[in-house]
């Protein structure tokens, strides 16, 4: 997160899913989990500033990320089809998987999905039949997290 932030100076959100525990989770320090109680490497957070509510219902929010594992576990799986002799011990699949996921260009349809997240958003956390104009000042219904138009998917 901390390299993230000095590379693109975007602040810190965090999006918890609609589970109850994650409701009452305390955000305010955040451990790195191979150092965990490191004040040093922790991150600090505002709940009020860096935590996204998400709507009920909120299963379009996750396609970008869908999509890019729908993209990783085919790509795997023809390395192993093509390939398995290569990685046959868990270290060397691990390796397949790592080379994978940081050195893939996602499609172009993840682009899009990412794009069209902020109007989603809108139309997923604005209550359920209000109309408002989004951020391109296109008019919108919103949905109160439940399954938005097909323009929004």
């Amino acid at each position: 997160m901390k390299a993230w932030q000095a590379k693109t100076s975007d602040p810190f959100l965090l999006s918890y899913d609609n589970a109850k525990i994650q409701a009452t989770a305390d955000i305010t320090t955040l451990y790195n989990p191979d150092y965990p109680g490191d004040e040093e490497d922790a991150i600090k957070l505002n709940p009020a500033t860096c935590r996204l509510k998400i709507p009920p219902y909120s299963h379009d929010i996750n396609r970008p990320i869908e999509h890019v594992f729908g993209t990783m576990k085919h790509k795997i799986r023809e390395a192993l089809y093509f390939e398995y002799k290569k990685y046959g011990t868990p270290d060397k699949m691990q390796t397949l998987v790592w080379d994978l996921f940081h050195t893939s260009i996602p499609p172009k349809h993840v682009e899009r999905d990412v794009a069209g997240l902020q109007s989603l958003w809108e139309v997923l956390s604005t209550p359920y039949g209000i109309r408002f104009l989004d951020h391109e000042k296109r008019e919108a219904v919103g949905t109160g997290g439940n399954w938005p138009t097909y323009e929004y998917r």
